[in-house]
């Protein structure tokens, strides 16, 4: 049997990415507010995320930059994913539905299909 690939949907790969930017912002900021190493990393990071640096109210800024960013960048990821299967799924001159993957809904071909 085989399988196709699915969709993937826009709002929430762009949430589920700011997460973990935001999450892996906010531990790295907090981790060198305590420890004080990875210094320089946060600091060249807060040349990106204007406010974030190596304290805990630089950290929860950083977060939010990279929340942003990541939901940008997780909306962005899925959207040209879902082009590039739709391309790769339809032939010219047929219809893909959207709402199914590509593998079980296949590309509309029966105007393709001439019977001799």
């Amino acid at each position: 049997m085989q399988q196709g690939y699915s969709h993937i949907k826009p709002c929430s790969m762009a949430f589920a990415l700011g997460l973990v930017f935001a999450i892996g912002t906010l531990a790295m900021g907090w981790y060198s507010a305590v420890t004080g190493r990875a210094d320089v990393m946060v600091q060249a990071m807060g040349t990106m995320y204007i406010g974030f640096g190596p304290t805990f109210l630089g950290a929860v800024i950083g977060a939010i930059w990279a929340f942003i960013e990541g939901l940008v960048f997780g909306y962005l990821l899925s959207f040209f994913y879902n082009r590039c299967l739709d391309r790769a799924c339809c032939k010219k001159g047929s219809k893909c539905s959207t709402d199914e993957s590509c593998g079980s809904s296949k590309c509309d071909t029966k105007k393709h299909n001439h019977k001799h």
